[in-house]
């Protein structure tokens, strides 16, 4: 009974802690921005402290924005990310970014398909899913 709760333990650890700091290391060197401080931890503390701001608006995400730093023309950085346990947020605030990503990069681009599953009715068959 203790070598399957120490193997869930592993495997839980493994897929919400090391992932995350990869794919947050994987993505900072690729130049995305996230959030200061504590990688994951504050990045939570953030977001909740936002959604609890704004409890009826939906898309608080505009509030998460009000953390991250502007350059000197007053634009935020063309890709943002926000770190949370097991998985990424990436959002793509100019175009050039994103011609990057699904044009120059496409051939690297592969489409989830429970994503798809999930997005189908509200994005049909776009390039975002």
């Amino acid at each position: 009974m203790q070598i399957v709760l120490l193997s869930l333990l592993a495997v839980y650890i493994y897929q919400k802690i090391i992932v995350s700091v990869l794919q947050l290391y994987y993505y900072k060197r690729q130049g995305v921005t996230f959030l200061p401080g504590i990688p994951i931890l504050s990045d939570m503390l953030i977001l909740l402290k936002c959604a609890r701001k704004t409890p009826h608006e939906t898309p608080f995400i505009q509030k998460v924005y009000d953390h991250f730093q502007k350059d000197a023309q007053g634009a935020y950085p063309p890709m943002l990310g926000i770190a949370l346990p097991g998985f990424s947020m990436l959002i793509v605030n100019s175009v050039e970014s994103l011609e990057e990503i699904y044009v120059k990069q496409n051939k690297y681009h592969s489409k989830a398909p429970f994503q798809r599953l999930m997005t189908q009715v509200l994005l049909g068959e776009s390039i975002l899913y």
